[in-house]
């Protein structure tokens, strides 16, 4: 059969364009369907290594083509998630997929769906989808986001590891990484959370960030947990208590070290060593007799970071009394390392001058060594800048200024800018960036402190400004 040779009219255009691209349109629609079809009804347990590597490619392939189809994949997709729901099918490891891919091809636009993914999904059926997209989220700072961030705040139990160093980030950490990226803007969001919501992870999740960025409304509710029914919950806030270390809750604390027992007793513990009042000795030195290791471990590492005469010579006692083992292995070996900065006669000074030695080993955090140098204001400043601006503290100019040279210059106004800073050093996703988060959120509590209370390091009694 021959065409015929003559030009082909405007109808003739129409319907031969109407054609072609209706054949494309099926031949897209049919690689769409494979592609999600690929997502579907992942079990990796019942895989094998080379199946799981096989899959990999696949599920790669499939994510590339629903991808470049843009809308008309993003669509496809909600179609399959909406066939999932009605038809009560278990599929998580697809939802969390496709939450992911919702997020690749639409971001922001899409985050109202993927926040409904997630608040009905398992998120740790595939945690890594449900990760890398919150803190893909959180780097935009969004407040558009939050949802997504709210989300992952119900979870617990979700893990991943990092490539470097093949790095396991379980809970706590997942969240600090999500909400830290996200940064201070996200706090008022997170104080929410914490007084409305009834999930004992979110309320714990909650208060531990709130904690850790020193944000001060939180302490009113805090206090008020710490006689609260559900132990985790109790638990956690005893902790937070301890590290915003306010002189009106001294006594709340020490009133509870002198009955707790066992997991209750190592957390007052902590509340303690965090709190830096040597006042608690005397409660925390009876208190090494405990039967459990783990909570005698806490009470003389308490016991050694207050460090008075008392309490140093207790520990020595208490560690030559300790059977072989790990235990006494440890707590030799911190001793050691506090005795070996002490002069030789250290035992035949007065009790006066033993404290006075021991202060300077005790405040390490807070005292600028007689031989560094000193930062000034606009050195500190300058120095966020530059770190946020290189998402790190090592390799930069101002590598030198230490935790003691930005406790000293900080002010409680600066807690929001190394909170800004800190957040670009979460983007790494290693645990190399965490030795730097531990010292901005060190620099924090104690300018945080600095708010209400004198002498924010260990100090004898602590006592409102």
């Amino acid at each position: 059969m021959k065409f015929p040779s003559y030009p082909l009219t405007v109808a003739s255009l129409i319907v031969a364009t109407f054609f072609v691209s209706s054949v494309k349109g099926q031949i897209q629609s049919k690689e769409l369907d494979q592609a999600v079809q690929v997502l579907r009804g992942i079990d990796t347990d019942k895989f094998s290594e080379p199946e799981k590597t096989e899959k990999a490619k696949q599920i790669d392939a499939a994510w590339k083509k629903i991808t470049e189809a843009g809308t008309a994949g993003k669509q496809r997709l909600k179609q399959e998630v909406a066939a999932v729901r009605a038809g009560k099918e278990k599929d998580d490891f697809f939802l969390l997929n496709a939450s992911a891919l919702f997020w690749a091809i639409g971001k922001e636009s899409e985050v109202e769906t993927i926040a409904d993914i997630w608040n009905t999904t398992p998120l740790s059926a595939q945690y890594n989808y449900v990760f890398y997209t919150a803190v893909d989220a959180a780097r935009t700072k969004k407040p558009e986001v939050l949802p997504l961030l709210k989300a992952v705040l119900k979870d617990d139990t979700g893990f991943l590891f990092f490539p470097a160093h093949a790095m396991r980030v379980t809970w706590p950490l997942t969240h600090e990484f999500v909400w830290g990226a996200y940064g201070p803007r996200g706090l008022s969001e997170l104080q929410r959370v914490f007084e409305t919501s009834d999930s004992v992870v979110e309320v714990v999740s909650a208060m531990s960030l709130l904690t850790q960025a020193q944000y001060l409304p939180a302490l009113p509710k805090i206090r008020q947990l710490t006689n609260d029914k559900r132990e985790v919950v109790r638990l956690r806030a005893i902790k937070s208590l301890g590290i915003f270390g306010h002189p009106d809750d001294y006594d709340r604390l020490v009133t509870g070290l002198r009955s707790a027992k066992g997991v209750e007793a190592f957390f007052y513990a902590y509340a303690m060593y965090e709190f830096d009042d040597e006042r608690a000795v005397p409660d925390l030195i009876p208190l090494m007799k405990a039967e459990e290791e783990f909570v005698k471990k806490e009470i003389m590492l308490a016991l050694l970071r207050l460090l008075t005469p008392e309490s140093f010579a207790a520990v020595k006692k208490e560690v030559g009394s300790l059977p072989d083992g790990e235990l006494k292995k440890f707590m030799t070996r911190s001793t050691a390392l506090r005795q070996e900065k002490l002069p030789m006669d250290f035992e035949s000074r007065s009790r006066d001058e033993q404290a006075a030695l021991l202060d300077k080993v005790r405040n390490r955090e807070t005292l600028i060594a007689p031989d560094s140098k000193k930062a000034t204001y606009l050195q500190f400043q300058n120095a966020m800048k530059e770190w946020k601006e290189k998402g790190a503290i090592y390799g930069s100019s101002y590598e030198w200024i230490g935790v003691p040279q930005m406790i000293a210059a900080g002010r409680p106004e600066d807690i929001d800018a190394l909170l800004e800073t800190k957040s670009t050093f979460y983007l790494r996703l290693s645990d190399e960036c965490l030795y730097e988060t531990k010292d901005i959120d060190t620099v924090v509590k104690y300018i945080g402190r600095s708010r209400y209370r004198k002498g924010v390091g260990v100090t004898t009694k602590a006592a409102l400004k």
